[in-house]
């Protein structure tokens, strides 16, 4: 059995529970906040801390960041509502000493107020694209049969190295390396740090890019590439067919294309701004300016 696909279900189905759980919470203290009163009005605070109120917004928000387990309704809930007291607590204190006037935490707070609206303003754009049709997906299957139709798994042992390790004289050295061994005698001479691992995974694991060459590679054979501070030394265990058919692969395919579409899309937007914005840069800036 496929192992990213025994943890996938599985994954799925506690996902469906967690979202069920959250669903029943978030109804729960909608009726409590409503109050039932007779009078039908809607009560939206669930507290006040020194007079400052709790409402049932704060409450779903800070619950959707949640990572659930198995606990009851009630556990959970007090656990959000006591955090979301503590954290006005604490807030009260912070602004009794002037703490928000502070220049590290203001220029924290403008950052993180500026990424938030960028996310928005991102999520907005997203929003309004058209959903990539049944033709375009097809089409992209067609084209990637190393992602899907010849697909392959491998049981792989795995070398991680920071980035910077990933020298054109170890790069040399694994291009001409016939064993694992003889790469980890190399890397242990140089006094090189890695950690050793063995995972399991497909050619739709890796980079797009790496896909074609993947679905050429045997049993034996080491490769390498990189990703974002990490490098990567690969050594094949095993390898044998995983093929995806269309309608398996569709909702993948379907979720990578949206994040690719709004990609472009931010990508044309800034470009679009840029035009339209007058931009002076007065200074270069050196790795920590002053």
């Amino acid at each position: 059995m496929d192992y990213r696909s025994t943890r996938r279900s599985h994954h799925c189905t506690l996902a469906s529970s967690v979202q069920h759980a959250r669903h029943a919470i978030c109804l729960l203290f909608c009726m409590l906040a409503a109050g039932c009163n007779g009078e039908g009005k809607t009560v939206q605070t669930l507290a006040r801390v020194n007079g400052d109120e709790i409402t049932i917004l704060q409450f779903n928000d800070e619950l959707s960041h949640v990572n659930l387990d198995q606990s009851s309704k009630d556990t959970i809930s007090k656990m959000v509502l006591d955090k979301l007291i503590d954290r006005k607590l604490l807030t009260e204190e912070a602004m009794k000493i002037r703490l928000n006037r502070s220049p590290d935490v203001t220029l924290e707070m403008e950052r993180a107020k500026e990424q938030i609206l960028e996310k928005a303003y991102l999520k907005h754009l997203a929003g309004n694209q058209p959903e990539p049709g049944d033709e375009e997906i097809r089409n992209y299957f067609n084209k990637h049969p190393g992602m899907f139709a010849e697909r392959r798994q491998f049981d792989i042992r795995q070398l991680v190295l920071p980035a910077n390790a990933m020298t054109d004289e170890l790069k040399a050295t694994l291009s001409d390396a016939h064993s694992l061994a003889t790469t980890i005698g190399w890397l242990n001479r140089h006094q090189l740090t890695y950690s050793d691992t063995s995972i399991r995974m497909t050619t739709t694991d890796f980079p797009e890019s790496f896909s074609a060459r993947m679905s050429k590679l045997e049993k034996g054979q080491i490769f390498m590439y990189q990703e974002a501070n990490h490098g990567l030394i690969n050594y094949i265990i095993s390898t044998q067919p995983a093929p995806l058919t269309f309608e398996d692969a569709s909702p993948m395919i379907r979720r990578h294309l949206q994040k690719l579409h709004s990609g472009q899309l931010a990508e044309a937007e800034i470009a679009r701004l840029r035009t339209q914005a007058k931009i002076e840069y007065l200074h270069t800036p050196t790795s920590k300016a002053n």
